[in-house]
């Protein structure tokens, strides 16, 4: 292969997978907006978007995980591994999973334990 199709090969490459990394709307609803409680079970702080694995509280039951904004703004707003810890009880607002029902991207979160109002986007918190 020359370099130049080599070239073209990884430019191509690297630009399909930063769409398909940033396409909220592929894996996301955004068209539909949901709000309830939730219990933490587990907060991964990884790169390069953590996760939250929660539970519903209420009749509906389940294990639902949450993607949130990307680690180096949470950073920036003063997130870190202890931000959320087991037993934690949230509210959160989210888009639901295009696909899958037990997935959602969060675009607001109240943090009842730490006092704290979360927007996706906005880059401060509010006391609650």
């Amino acid at each position: 292969m020359t370099p130049f199709r080599l070239l073209l090969v990884a430019v191509l490459f690297y630009s399909c997978s930063i769409q398909a990394h940033h396409s909220v709307s592929a894996n996301y609803n955004q068209s539909k907006t949901v709000t309830m409680e939730l219990v933490v079970e587990e907060f991964r702080f990884i790169n390069p978007h953590p996760y939250l694995s929660t539970v519903l509280v209420g009749p509906a039951e389940g294990v639902i995980t949450l993607e949130l904004d990307n680690r180096r703004e949470l950073v920036d707003l003063g997130f870190n591994n202890g931000t959320f810890i087991s037993g934690d009880s949230i509210f959160v607002t989210v888009y639901p999973g295009a696909r899958n029902a037990r997935i959602a991207y969060v675009i607001g979160l109240e943090h009842s334990r730490l006092g704290f109002k979360y927007v996706a986007n906005q880059r401060y918190l509010t006391d609650l």
